[in-house]
């Protein structure tokens, strides 16, 4: 049976990969830095990711659960997606935390429905390519 948890990277060389990232002070690179940590706390895949709101991870902080409906999953090989969700643990409510702040700082009401994704970039949603 294959290890379920098997790893890409070792842990000192998600160490590094942070370090790195966060060496930088660009907005940016803030941004960067809080999708890929969102993306390892949460092990969402990237479509997920890609179609998370403002308005989602506000309500994730209240709730201490992110919600991801099944529209915004994978579908299984009969073709069902059901919906899921993820804890807020400390990482992931940082994370969020950050990516808000950075949406703010644009200018953006991150309580509107019509706030850009988390994933965005000039408020133009990013491709999951």
């Amino acid at each position: 049976m294959d290890n379920v948890f098997r790893r890409y990277w070792t842990d000192a060389e998600e160490a590094k990969l942070f370090r790195t990232i966060r060496s930088r002070s660009s907005p940016a690179a803030r941004r960067d830095a809080a999708w890929l940590w969102l993306l390892v706390k949460t092990g969402f895949r990237i479509g997920e990711f890609a179609r998370l709101t403002a308005p989602d991870a506000a309500a994730a902080l209240e709730s201490r659960w992110l919600f991801v409906p099944a529209e915004n999953r994978k579908k299984d090989s009969q073709g069902n997606a059901i919906d899921h969700q993820v804890p807020v643990t400390r990482p992931v409510e940082e994370s969020l935390k950050d990516l808000l702040r950075i949406l703010q700082l644009a200018g953006w009401n991150t309580k509107l429905a019509d706030t850009p994704p988390i994933a965005s970039r000039e408020g133009a949603a990013l491709s999951v390519r």
